[in-house]
């Protein structure tokens, strides 16, 4: 794995590697939607990517679609939402079972709602 200078990540951390996958796939979601996840951006310069995710992911949120994820369900992008980077992360241990619960409920409720795939 390389990391954003283009250096060897051998020693990257779980979070250095959730932020590293996040990145990969926020910049390729505003490449093919035209929208800049601003208010995202924000959240993971100030809490950090991993720290981001928890709070999205919080049980308190389940059943509530974030407009970001909207966008991202309407274009048939819900692979880079951060519901599917905590679900594919699992491994990390960055994630509580009710954070990957919700994640997961989430996902499933925004296709059973035809919010997209």
């Amino acid at each position: 794995m390389f990391d954003h200078l283009g250096m060897t990540g051998w020693n990257m951390s779980a979070e250095d590697d959730f932020a590293a996958l996040v990145e990969k796939r926020l910049t390729d979601a505003e490449e093919k939607t035209g929208h800049i996840f601003s208010d995202l951006r924000k959240m993971i310069r100030e809490k950090g990517a991993a720290q981001a995710a928890q709070s999205l992911l919080s049980p308190s949120s389940t059943g509530s679609f974030p407009y970001g994820f909207k966008i991202l369900a309407a274009n048939n992008l819900l692979s880079h939402s951060m519901e599917q980077a905590a679900i594919d992360s699992v491994a990390s241990g960055l994630f509580t079972e009710d954070q990957l619960t919700n994640a997961s409920a989430r996902l499933t409720l925004a296709k059973m709602l035809g919010l997209g795939g």
